[in-house]
């Protein structure tokens, strides 16, 4: 762990590279720093990190969604957690950027539809510079790359936010090289009709997750100060 911003003032932000966790330690870290931002105790956070294998379960019932029992999962080393995030089932391993947000959004005077705009916006920039254009659907959060093939619309960058008291936690998961597989054991976010696809898969290039990491952090930088 590590800040990959120093000498910045409480005013715009602080951030962290985490590296890769299990999905329990990163919940725990922002849950505790939900707290403390509550308390004006720290200022807004964001962290980096990279996840274990494993399906999380938002607030909404999706348990239909799932083809395969959790033993299954299990055996496959891939965990599943329930969790106090909006959505429903989606999937974060190896390879794919996790980007957490402790913020009050309430103070910044955001609405949660401009704030997830906004978070999105730092995600899409990012990616449009490494050649993969993106676009929104606004019934179904995320960033979406158009295919000239079956599905028409490939997901690489999933969304979802739990607010308390005008604090957020929980955020984004951009799929750099993560293998893609995982996300056919279920219906991701419940939508029907779409597919998947990562920045490995659309470029032909790896990209580095500390990179993409104090890339993008740059990017929220000119968005959130």
């Amino acid at each position: 762990m590590y800040s990959l911003s120093k000498g910045l003032t409480m005013s715009s932000f602080q951030s962290q590279f985490l590296g890769r966790i299990s999905y329990a330690e990163a919940l725990g870290l922002m849950q505790e720093f939900k707290a403390k931002r509550q308390n004006n105790e720290i200022g807004d956070q964001i962290l980096f990190l990279e996840h274990q294998a494993v399906v999380t379960m938002g607030r909404k019932p999706s348990e239909k969604d799932l083809y395969l029992k959790k033993e299954e999962l299990l055996k496959k080393n891939i965990d599943f957690v329930k969790t106090d995030r909006g959505g429903k089932l989606t999937y974060h391993g190896p390879g794919q950027l996790v980007i957490y947000f402790v913020f009050d959004i309430q103070k910044r005077g955001y609405s949660i539809e401009e704030w997830v705009w906004n978070v999105e916006e730092g995600v899409r920039k990012f990616l449009s510079e490494k050649g993969v254009e993106c676009e929104r659907d606004e019934d179904n959060p995320g960033l979406w790359v158009r295919a000239a093939h079956e599905p028409p619309l490939q997901k690489i960058c999933s969304v979802g936010f739990h607010v308390s008291k005008g604090v957020t936690t929980h955020g984004v998961a951009l799929n750099l090289d993560c293998d893609l597989t995982p996300f056919g054991y279920f219906l991701p976010c419940g939508v029907e009709g779409r597919g998947i696809t990562s920045v490995l898969k659309e470029t032909g290039k790896k990209l580095f997750l500390e990179e993409a990491a104090k890339e993008i952090e740059g990017i929220y930088r000119g968005l959130f100060t």
